[in-house]
């Protein structure tokens, strides 16, 4: 039962990491596509860069928008596509994170294991120790059996012969 629990808690944690995912993109789409709408943007896509600058003195794209000194949503693209991105980050730490819960919930299910293990062994104990104890009564039953048999044997074999001579004996006494 406690394997279930654990397991059914990590799954929610792993659904949760990817809902949480999931939004993240959404919001992230969401404020990308606000960007690339804005009208400057919109302007410099439209631009053909080589009627301004012929293509000998064209390095590279990025190059040649950081030397017109463009606006700042563009530099804020041209990092974000140089670097890693946000929503990279946020589904690297969520992984990290998973992966650190699985192994937590790895150690809970050995650390159940060894303690159902544990319990084991004491519920055994318990039990050999009541065996134990009913051969302790079993055996104090034989031998009080054993002492009664004992006693009425003797008592059958030579109790009458002593009986005979101690009724003698007495009845020899009282008369002087």
């Amino acid at each position: 039962m406690r394997f279930i629990v654990r397991f059914l808690i990590i799954l929610l944690f792993f659904v949760f990491s990817l809902i949480i995912i999931s939004l993240y993109k959404k919001y992230d789409n969401i404020r990308n596509y606000k960007i690339e709408k804005d009208p400057i943007i919109q302007i410099l896509k439209s631009i053909d860069i080589q009627k301004i600058i012929p293509e000998e003195n064209i390095k590279n794209k990025y190059g040649l928008r950081s030397t017109l000194k463009l606006n700042r949503y563009e530099r804020l693209l041209i990092n974000k596509n140089a670097s890693i991105s946000n929503e990279m980050a946020v589904i690297i730490l969520v992984f990290i994170l998973t992966v650190i819960i699985i192994f937590m919930g790895i150690i809970c299910i050995v650390i159940a294991s060894l303690t159902s293990e544990k319990e084991k062994i004491n519920s055994l104990q318990n039990y050999y120790k009541s065996l134990n104890l009913y051969d302790k009564e079993a055996c104090f039953e034989k031998t009080k059996l054993l002492l009664e048999n004992f006693k009425n044997d003797f008592e059958e074999e030579f109790l009458p012969e002593y009986a005979y001579h101690s009724h003698k004996l007495y009845t020899g006494i009282n008369k002087d």
